[in-house]
């Protein structure tokens, strides 16, 4: 999935904060029980109040389904 995320990441550039996150690091490890987050991958839209807008645990997901999820 990294090369899909690199991709979206720059093509929304400036519009979007896209983060791949390592669970295996402590901010990972706190990122993953903030969003309780079990599955790898996860992808979790949050929108600018913070709040989760998509979400999807332990599958993998398409290119057109992660920019759908970020254009709304």
């Amino acid at each position: 999935m990294r090369p899909v995320v690199d991709g979206i990441e720059r093509e929304f550039g400036a519009d979007a904060h896209v983060m791949s996150v390592n669970l295996q690091t402590p901010v990972g490890r706190g990122i993953a029980a903030l969003y309780d987050i079990e599955a790898v991958p996860s992808f979790v839209v949050l929108d600018g109040a913070g709040e989760v807008r998509f979400r999807v645990d332990g599958r993998v997901q398409s290119r057109k389904t992660l920019v759908a999820a970020l254009r709304n």
